[in-house]
């Protein structure tokens, strides 16, 4: 199977994928993961280089999409490199 393929085979799958069909203990090891992934976000920010990150990021302009924690707005690029 080829690349192309296999990818279009998992966005078929995920595409047709219900909330009812996923596993509970994945949906909790999820949400677990989720937590970890906004505690870190949230401890980065406090740190010199955090702080410089977004000092940087908030020169470079607005956009459409939060920078957390701060709530600012910034680009997509911007958004994830800050995050």
């Amino acid at each position: 199977m080829t690349i192309p393929a296999a990818t279009d085979n998992l966005a078929q799958w995920v595409a047709r994928v219900q909330y009812e069909d996923i596993p509970p203990r994945l949906i909790a090891e999820t949400k677990r993961q989720m937590l970890c992934v906004l505690a870190a976000v949230h401890a980065g920010y406090t740190t010199d280089a955090g702080r410089a990150v977004l000092r940087t990021v908030s020169k470079w302009g607005e956009g459409d999409c939060t920078v957390l924690p701060t709530g600012a707005k910034a680009s997509l690029h911007d958004a994830v490199y800050a995050n």
